[in-house]
């Protein structure tokens, strides 16, 4: 099995938003995949494949609060907890485009990407899968 990454450097929006309680939490928002385009790994993705497996990925991971990411992209499938950085909330979909909603973690390394965000760094995201 191959591991499958495509890397999205469109800037995401940075959101504050106050929980219940009026905790207030970082969250990062943009584009998260993008079917029917070549993309800088020279892939295209069928639309319809891409709605089977976001469609998968939100009622496996979004929804049971288990979509994880991580600082840089790993070589690997499987999630490394140490290295968490953000917890996906939502996907939604635009056309071909599928624009994620993150929140920041507040792990050591979720900290260090709020801090790069909040000094106006330019950060992207990357999907992974296997094929």
């Amino acid at each position: 099995m191959k591991l499958i990454t495509e890397i999205l450097t469109e800037p995401m929006s940075l959101l504050t938003e106050a929980d219940e309680t009026g905790k207030k939490h970082l969250y990062i928002q943009g584009p998260f995949a993008v079917a029917e385009v070549k993309n800088k790994n020279g892939r295209v993705y069928k639309q319809s494949l891409m709605e089977k497996v976001v469609d998968k990925y939100t009622q496996d991971y979004i929804k049971t609060n288990r979509a994880i990411g991580e600082m840089s992209h790993p070589s690997r499938l499987n999630i490394d907890y140490e290295r968490a950085t953000h917890l996906v909330t939502g996907l939604t979909q635009d056309k071909n485009v599928w624009v994620g909603k993150a929140k920041v973690l507040k792990t050591p390394l979720g900290k260090i990407v709020e801090g790069l965000l909040e000094s106006g760094v330019a950060i992207g995201v990357s999907t992974r899968g296997a094929g």
